[in-house]
């Protein structure tokens, strides 16, 4: 950031543009390339897994773009190939994230950072893969040709290489289930099954195939989406594989025997190959022999929610892998022994006849796994096996996923070597997080990396290298997800995948590739089992549609429903409270996964619903509804969650007043917010956590995201405002005798007086991680330098982990801070904006001023009392340093709605407000959003904090002096002096951009002012 700092001054200086004089053009992202590899658990010390060399290897990675740039061509640069597509896109329609497959070299364990992402053509084209017909798809990826029947779908009907045929036609292939009656049913029985061609290029094609499991009576037991990916140059296919248990005709809790999906080689009498957890098992089937297979069970890899699981509802029921054969054991490992590459694979005994490796990736997971060879030849992946001699039960609503790999080939190949490609994939990400800062692809969360970190607490002296969890240099600890009891084991504030996803963009060493790991076993759990799925239904309208769904006009409890006896003892699910569901938003964006899409979507459909029956809201319910609901608008762009959205903000927030004991609402004297579940509360306690983090973020995301027009702008912008200034002003208690003692109580009485020193109160520093965004905001809206000298003292207390809480020092707000902090610069800001105001005969009003510089859009406010920043509410004393009822505080003040746009600076522009009161005379506040970089003039440093007066307001009166006004915006423009406001993106503030050639290494570098708002 430093570097960055300097190049922004050094082109300041040298050329310097306003953001009107060009549409932003440029793009040059450099990136690191790396593997996946997580720790190894045989080392005493934090030490990666080794690494493996890769030649052609497949990588899928995503890019933000900034919604300013026009191009529609990139190359990769340092790749062969790229498969580049539009993922998501900006509201002017310009691609917001693309996904990127490419095919690269790498070697193990080494970071390649030679790579780099620009404007212009030169990756080598090629025919795209897939090829579809009436009756089969077929794919040809260079290296093999592929064949998939679209009615009666066997799995894959054939894979060719150049001369050499590997598979047979053979009863019960493809993809077959067992019932718990024992009752077979498979896809290739499904009349009505859907094999499409759902992605296709040169580098890579995606089949989809959807279908219903159903037996010769075609009765149903469940539905499926399967995908099959293919690569070019490559013999491999890539399956991923889920079982959908959410249909309306069929509204029970599933149980199963098993679920597997099997082909049959030409490889008759096959040579067979097992891992175990030391070295392979080999041996050789004859005709007759019984197959070989290899069961992974529990073990006691570091595991999410292992313990949540009593041992007789347990999806495993045993613990370690046997390998046998005709119940005889041929290996076996105990639980402290797992697998860590799942793989079996089965060869002819003469060369050049066929080699087929397969398996699951990271088969420790969720449910156990199992592998078959039979000795004519057949292979099968069990996704649920039958070796645990029980039913498995599939929660009415939920997914099950499992991934697979199937390698072909007509030599003998290192099986251990492909799975472990295929486990630890290679990542790409910007090399810096700047990238993403630039581009928002965080929304309102500013990414600091690791590194600046460490230089940021060590220049400031601070001791954090006593507690592990408070090193910045942390060492991620990758572990499978097998279950998650939301209420006991999620953090708060953030969705921990989320924050997984986050520290690895922002952590550039060797171990990032861990936290994208952990990232992705996180959201695969939350698209199966977290969400509601409404698969066949929609389950806003799910009442209506199957009676069964709904019992006293509320969703049916599942221990109402069939099979209910079978499921575990605990919530997997998103809870009403705390719907951690808004990491599924940014792991499609950073992953372009379209099954976090899709359960995200369905997931939204549940939330519309909740929205519908819900009448009584807590804070945290209403703060997460609100933040999901915008997400989902970013993701669809379907108008009826903004709908949603702006509604609930509006029933909760705007067209509510709070009073004590009486209605929820909005406090339009000091900002705070009381939900509809304490309107009658005389004492309301609330959880600062909940107020200062989760409900702040809600309405900046909306703002930011999801506010489409002036009015909705305008009016959750005041919200924003009135909630940060109630969260620094009040929540935030200084410790004038020991200042790293300062902070938030973990609970706030609405209505008494809190305790002078903080650290009286029982976990008061629980409520240190509440209060980033508070400070962040209101400096914005502020530029009260001592806000950041506040915001030093609690990251200082971060950085030392006072509050012993592993998730603090990841707290995405707190980077947010820690940016603003070090490049306070580079924020666009709200500013006073003088006016000259004159009163009509028919007492109309017309508004005056000099357009001031680098002014991108305005903000008009009118009361029937004089505006003033801040009504100055002490809460020791319980008393107004402005009379509430001599003052209206900005952001209480009614809205004018007619915001015309920023002319040149220093030319007159002039309003006519209309719909205003006309029998008294009104005050007048207006602000301007600058991207001017020029500092604002500090505030006294020792200045007690809470005596802080407010700086002069540019309201005025029709009564006053017209000339004098003429006199002040005539000789004295506006020069943006004191004190900003809040932006958020939703309103235009695009920055000045300037562009430097560089001489070093030749290289062309942009460096844009980095801004809260984009221009939309």
């Amino acid at each position: 950031m430093r570097l960055g700092l300097c190049l922004w001054c050094w082109v300041g200086l040298c050329l310097w543009l306003p953001a009107q004089a060009h549409a932003h053009t440029n793009l040059y992202i450099p990136l690191t390339l790396q593997e996946a590899l997580p720790n190894n658990p045989d080392s005493p010390t934090f030490q990666l897994i080794k690494g493996m060399d890769r030649l052609d290897e497949p990588v899928t990675f995503t890019i933000p773009l900034d919604p300013d740039l026009e191009s529609i061509n990139y190359v990769l640069i340092g790749a062969k190939y790229a498969q580049i597509t539009p993922l998501t896109a900006w509201p002017n329609g310009r691609p917001r994230w693309i996904k990127i497959h490419s095919l690269v070299d790498l070697r193990g364990g080494e970071q390649y950072q030679k790579m780099f992402f620009t404007l212009g053509e030169g990756n080598l084209t090629a025919p795209d893969m897939a090829k579809d017909s009436p009756d089969k798809i077929t794919v040809d990826t260079g290296a093999a040709q592929f064949t998939v029947r679209k009615t009666q779908f066997n799995g894959l009907d054939q894979v060719q290489i150049g001369e050499t045929t590997l598979l047979r036609n053979a009863p019960l292939s493809g993809l077959i289930a067992e019932d718990a009656d024992g009752k077979t049913y498979s896809a290739e029985s499904d009349p009505n099954l859907r094999a499409v061609i759902e992605e296709n290029g040169s580098v890579r094609s995606i089949l989809r195939i959807q279908g219903t499991l159903r037996n010769t009576a075609q009765e149903s037991l469940a539905d499926f989406t399967l995908r099959l990916a293919f690569t070019r140059s490559r013999s491999d296919v890539r399956l991923t594989l889920t079982l959908q248990n959410a249909s309306k005709q069929r509204i029970r809790h599933l149980r199963l025997r098993s679920l597997r999906f099997s082909l049959a080689s030409k490889i008759s009498a096959p040579r067979t190959t097992f891992s175990t957890h030391t070295t392979p098992f080999s041996t050789t089937l004859q005709s007759n022999d019984a197959p070989v297979t290899l069961f992974q069970g529990r073990n006691r890899l570091p595991t999410l929610g292992l313990d949540l699981y009593p041992a007789d509802k347990h999806p495993a029921r045993s613990d370690g892998y046997t390998l046998q054969q005709a119940q005889q054991p041929l290996a076996s490992g105990t639980a402290a022994q797992p697998i860590a590459l799942f793989f079996a694979q089965l060869s002819a005994t003469q060369p050049d006849q066929g080699v087929i490796t397969f398996g699951t990736r990271f088969a420790a997971q969720y449910a156990p796994q199992s592998l078959e060879i039979n000795a004519d030849g057949r292979f099968t992946l069990y996704a649920l096996p039958p070796q645990i001699g029980h039913t498995y039960t599939l929660r009415f609503g939920s997914h099950h996923t499992t991934e697979h790999l199937l390698d072909f080939a007509t030599k003998t190949t290192d099986a251990s070597a492909s799975f472990f490609r295929y486990q630890y994939p290679l990542v790409i990400r910007p090399k810096t997080p700047e990238w993403h800062n630039e581009a928002f692809s965080a929304g309102i969360d500013r990414l600091i990396s690791f590194k600046e970190e460490e230089s940021y607490f060590t220049a400031r002296n601070w001791k954090v290298t006593g507690d592990p969890l408070a090193i910045q240099d942390r060492r991620p600890q990758f572990a499978p997800v097998r279950a998650l009891q939301w209420d006991a084991t999620a953090p708060l504030l953030h969705d921990p995948a989320r924050i997984d996803l986050l520290n690895y963009f922002r952590q550039e060493a060797p171990h990032a590739g861990t936290y994208y790991l952990q990232a992705r076993q996180r959201l695969a759990y939350y698209a199966d089992q977290s969400v509601f799925h409404s698969d066949d239904f929609e389950a806003s309208d799910r009442c209506q549609q199957a009676a069964a769904l709904c019992k006293n006009n509320q969703p049916t409890p599942d221990a109402d429903l069939a099979g209910a006896e079978g499921l575990p003892p605990f919530q997997p699910r998103f809870p009403i409270h705390d719907r951690h569901a808004y990491s599924l938003a940014l792991g499609y964006h950073t992953t372009g996964d379209p099954r976090l899409r899709d359960a995200f979507l369905a997931w939204g459909e549940h939330l519309l619903y909740e929205n519908q029956q819900e009448p009584t809201e807590t804070l945290r319910s209403y703060a997460w509804k609100l933040l999901n609901l915008t997400k989902l608008y970013v993701i669809s762009k379907e108008a009826r969650y903004q709908q949603a959205a702006w509604a609930l903000l509006q029933r909760e927030s705007l067209d509510k007043s709070a009073k004590v004991g009486e209605s929820s609402g909005t406090d339009w004297r000091r900002g705070f917010f009381v939900p509809s579940s304490q309107a009658k509360e005389a004492q309301r306690i609330q959880s600062t956590e909940e107020i200062a983090e989760l409900l702040l973020r809600a309405y900046a995301s909306f703002l930011d995201d999801a506010a489409l027009d002036e009015t909705q702008r305008d009016k959750t912008r005041s919200l924003l405002e009135g909630l940060a200034r109630f969260v620094s002003h009040e929540l935030w208690r200084p410790n004038t005798q020991n200042p790293a003692a300062s902070g938030y109580p973990k609970q706030y009485n609405l209505d008494t007086a809190p305790p002078i020193d903080p650290t009286t109160l029982p976990d008061w520093q629980d409520g240190l991680r509440a209060g980033y965004l508070g400070f962040f905001f209101t400096y914005l809206f502020s530029r009260d330098k001592r806000w950041l000298e506040s915001a030093e003292r609690l990251q200082e207390a971060t950085a030392n982990n006072q509050a012993k809480r592993a998730d603090l020092p990841d707290h995405p707000s707190r980077q947010t801070l820690h940016h603003a902090q070090e490049a306070t610069i580079l924020y666009a800001a709200w500013r006073p904006l003088p006016l000259r105001i004159d009163r009509e005969s028919d007492g109309t009003y017309i508004l005056r001023w000099l357009a001031p510089p680098a002014a991108k859009t305005y903000q008009f406010k009118y009361a029937q009392t004089p505006i003033v920043d801040w009504l100055d509410y002490n809460p020791q004393t319980r008393t107004f340093g402005k009379d509430p009822a001599q003052h209206t505080a900005f952001f209480a003040a009614q809205d004018i709605l007619q915001e015309p746009t920023p002319t040149e600076h220093g030319t007159l522009q002039s309003i006519r407000p209309d719909k205003l009161p006309k029998d008294q005379p009104l005050f007048f506040a207006a602000r301007y959003a600058s991207t001017d970089p020029r500092a604002p003039t500090p505030l006294d440093p020792e200045a007690d904090l809470e005596a802080l007066q407010e700086s002069p307001s540019t309201e005025t009166t029709a009564d006053a002096s017209v000339d004098a006004l003429t006199d002040t915006l005539t000789d004295n423009p506006p020069q943006d002096p004191t004190p900003p406001h809040n932006g958020c993106r939703c309103e235009a503030l695009s920055p000045h951009e300037g562009l430097v050639w560089l001489g070093l290494f030749g290289l062309l570098l942009t460096y844009r002012k980095r801004r809260i708002v984009p221009e939309r």
